[in-house]
């Protein structure tokens, strides 16, 4: 039994001693404590549970998904819904919480709760702020009118700031007492003691939108403006884009950040058009002036940040595009998909930013969470779209403010749906595999050099004599969930090292690593990834713009450190070139993504 069982043990034996007429006595959800207890007690996540068979009262003292269940998780109860604002989701978790008392609490329970109703089931106010067009600020609350007195004890209240309560007891006279959620209406209605009342909430409706399909692409050759080197053109060019630089094609793409580097742009473009062919202006990087000149009379590029995209309904632009699939609010490094929107007169939009922002609630804690959500949604933002078409000069500009820089499969994913309902065969991805993992398909694990020892500051540059230190295969360490390693590691700290070629400029790499626990990766001495924490799958982690200038033609090395904490220790990593698919989530945190299983 753990310290925290033997402890709920002494205290029930504390208990039952100084109140021997107590008959229930509980764990909070720890069950009965190996049958010490009277009462079996548990916690849930979101979905109805199978409860065990037991003769003792049986108690659920949280049940539901509301501090960590994100959209993707509740569209099961609601489809779509779920992520379209912060009231979708607590239609979900009506639904959820619907279906436990009925199906669960009120025939089989002798106690039950829903996790934190008077957080999630009645919404925080927005007390004492109305301008919308402007975050709150020490202006806006609810200020008492007493004065504040130096010395007096007690709770001397000077400001009660906007969304920090969802109760108002005549704070702010403007607002109800509460504002109840569909949690709450379907708790009530589920709860009814003349038995459950019929709600909108009492049975799911996992409705997704049509998606509309687009015809197959035709366009194997695909003028280029801009920076042939910049962000966006690497970007293309991994992505299947068949570019070139120079002569005319039905398609046109133009970097709006580096549309000045063309001296014939204009020309080029007013020719793309004239054929009735497209240009696809990408403004997610900026807009400078050579790009701003082929706006059309009216048309703006404004900064507008959102990590989540909403297709406008039968556009065919956005064909292929699901409600899930526009969801970035998971991403690590950025998930704001776009940083600026365009606007303007007589323009088709076809992917709009959504008003909200899944980024403030997922993965952040209870204090914070609801308020800023609500906040957000409630925020006056600007107009405009991230997708976006009109006619011009005999045939159509296309405008695109997805940002060039994001990597992450999802983003990969939403541009290869895009481009390809411009029009453009994209070709197939080559993926080369610059240093082979482990668990690369088709491929023997690398070998490499490895130390138990410090080797000194300077282990990790390009011209170490590594020639001392012993070869093996990877990966390194004992067994972990889902892997055996090649060669023991049982020490606290390991170093590799291995050369490996490259023979053609990397325009985009992506580590694929499992680690256990802490690590780092260097790459011709120039320092590229921390690997924190500590992974139980291999995970894809794209490398940026720093660590890709660290690779050059010819011999390279790449040098990791791994460090040991506690536990299990592993360490395997290896280098593609490409775009890649996959990846796996963070490391569980019980606080902050709910039991595991959910």
């Amino acid at each position: 039994m753990t310290h925290a069982g033997t402890r709920s043990l002494l205290s029930w034996a504390c208990a039952r001693a100084l109140d021997p007429t107590r008959s229930w006595i509980s764990c909070d959800g720890d069950e009965d404590l190996a049958g010490a207890l009277p009462v079996w007690s548990k916690h849930y996540g979101h979905g109805v549970p199978t409860l065990p068979t037991s003769a003792k009262p049986q108690m659920v003292g949280e049940s539901g998904g509301t501090y960590y269940a994100e959209p993707k998780l509740m569209a099961a109860f609601n489809g779509d819904r779920a992520y379209a604002s912060y009231a979708g989701r607590a239609e979900a978790l009506a639904i959820d919480v619907y279906q436990n008392i009925v199906q669960m609490a009120r025939p089989r329970l002798a106690w039950y709760s829903a996790s934190e109703l008077a957080w999630f089931g009645i919404e925080h106010l927005p007390l004492g702020w109305r301008d919308t067009s402007r975050l709150p600020d020490g202006r806006d609350g609810v200020f008492p009118a007493l004065p504040y007195v130096e010395g007096q004890p007690g709770m001397q209240v000077e400001r009660i700031p906007p969304y920090v309560s969802t109760i108002n007891p005549g704070w702010d006279p403007a607002l109800p007492l509460y504002r109840p959620t569909a949690m709450f209406t379907a708790m009530q209605a589920a709860l009814d003691p003349a038995g459950p009342r019929p709600c909108t909430w009492d049975h799911r409706t996992a409705t997704s939108a049509a998606v509309v399909t687009a015809p197959a692409p035709t366009i194997t050759r695909v003028a280029f403006a801009g920076a042939p080197q910049g962000v966006l053109a690497r970007r293309l060019r991994t992505l299947g884009v068949p570019l070139s630089a120079d002569g005319s094609a039905p398609l046109m793409v133009v970097d709006g950040a580096s549309a000045a580097t063309d001296p014939t742009l204009a020309a080029r473009v007013a020719a793309t058009l004239r054929a009735g062919g497209t240009v696809l202006l990408a403004v997610g990087a900026g807009v400078d002036a050579a790009a701003a000149a082929l706006l059309p009379p009216g048309v703006t590029v404004v900064e507008r940040r959102a990590s989540q995209l909403v297709a406008e309904p039968g556009a065919p632009l956005a064909a292929g595009c699901t409600v899930a699939s526009l969801a970035f609010y998971n991403l690590e490094d950025d998930p704001q998909v776009i940083k600026r929107v365009v606007d303007g007169p007589g323009l088709e939009f076809a992917l709009r930013p959504a008003d909200t922002d899944w980024s403030l609630f997922v993965r952040h804690s209870e204090a914070s969470k609801c308020a800023a959500m609500l906040l957000y949604e409630a925020m006056r933002k600007p107009r405009g779209g991230a997708l976006a078409s009109i006619a011009s000069g005999g045939g159509r500009l296309v405008l695109v403010s997805l940002d060039p820089a994001l990597r992450a499969p999802p983003v990969a994913a939403l541009w290869t749906c895009l481009l390809g309902n411009c029009g453009i065969a994209l070709q197939p991805l080559a993926q080369t595999w610059l240093v082979s993992a482990a668990a690369t398909p088709g491929a023997a694990a690398a070998t490499w050099r490895f130390t138990t020892s410090a080797p000194g500051v300077a282990w990790a540059g390009e011209h170490f004599d590594d020639g001392t230190w012993p070869r093996a295969k990877a990966g390194f360490g004992t067994p972990v969930p889902g892997v055996t390693p090649a060669t023991p590691w049982t020490g606290t700290d390991i170093w590799l090292r291995r050369d490996f070629d490259v023979v053609a400029p990397v325009d985009e790499a992506t580590v694929v690593a499992y680690w256990d626990e802490e690590g780092e990766v260097w790459i011709n001495g120039t320092k590229v990834m921390d690997l924190p924490g500590f992974t139980t799958a291999y995970r894809t982690l794209p490398l940026n713009d720093h660590a890709r200038a660290a690779f050059h033609l010819g011999r390279n090395v790449i040098a990791v450190h791994c460090r040991n904490l506690a536990g299990g220790q592993f360490i395997d990593l290896g280098i593609v070139t490409g775009t890649t698919t996959g990846g796996a989530a963070h490391a569980h945190d019980l606080l902050l993504d709910g039991p595991l299983g959910e």
